[in-house]
């Protein structure tokens, strides 16, 4: 019976990223199970009790760094949130696994790879896995690029799949599901965290809103 363990944070290298993009790039071309089907077409928008919780969130976690953040940002992504969702649900729906981050991604002593924890698995477009799994790398402090993260999940689905997918649609798709993530969640458990912490989220809405190729503030 083979033995895995998680993978360090320090292990990670542009090798072992290319190993876990295929794997994701093969949860991704799995069939859609019986139980998850109408979630191909039930897009779910925000209503404007949420809009304005998350609105209020954000601007308690800003206010704890006063003065280093502008929290007109927040009000102004809050006005389009949900015509930029209803973009990013016109993508194409596959399997999602909904967690994926490098503490669920486990691996044995011949490098095999395997992913754990699905008990958030969805559906949506690829970009959702890609821009969760980049964003908690980056926030842990390993910093990567969108581009070297698609390039790789882009090689791993043309040698596994022969397909060629269109690199800037899942760039601007990744920026649209890192801004809806950012909005909805990461205010939750960004209460009394540092500057620094605070400012990599912030500037990844930054990078994200200025992205032309979707609907935004």
């Amino acid at each position: 019976m083979k033995k895995y363990r998680m993978v360090e944070h320090d292990e990670m290298n542009h090798l072992l990223l290319a190993k876990i993009m295929k794997v994701i790039a093969m949860v991704h071309h799995y069939q859609v199970p019986q139980f998850l089907l109408h979630n191909l077409t039930d897009v779910k928008t925000l209503t404007d009790e949420h809009i304005m919780n998350c609105v209020n969130g954000w601007n308690s976690v800003l206010r704890e760094h006063k003065g280093l953040f502008d929290e007109k940002l927040i009000e102004k992504i809050a006005i389009n949130i949900n015509s930029i969702i209803l973009w990013h649900a016109s993508g194409e729906a596959v399997l999602n696994h909904g967690d994926f981050h490098l503490d669920n991604v486990l691996i044995d002593d011949e490098e095999n790879i395997v992913i754990c924890d699905w008990q958030s698995v969805s559906t949506g477009d690829v970009s959702n896995d890609l821009a969760f799994f980049l964003s908690r790398l980056n926030v842990d402090r390993f910093v990567i690029s969108e581009r070297v993260v698609i390039d790789q999940y882009l090689k791993a689905v043309y040698e596994l799949y022969g397909k060629i997918l269109d690199s800037k649609a899942i760039y601007s798709h990744m920026s649209a599901s890192t801004l809806i993530t950012s909005f909805v969640f990461w205010h939750e458990y960004l209460h009394g965290a540092s500057e620094e912490m605070v400012g990599k989220i912030y500037e990844k809405i930054v990078q994200s809103i200025s992205v032309d190729m979707f609907p935004r503030p």
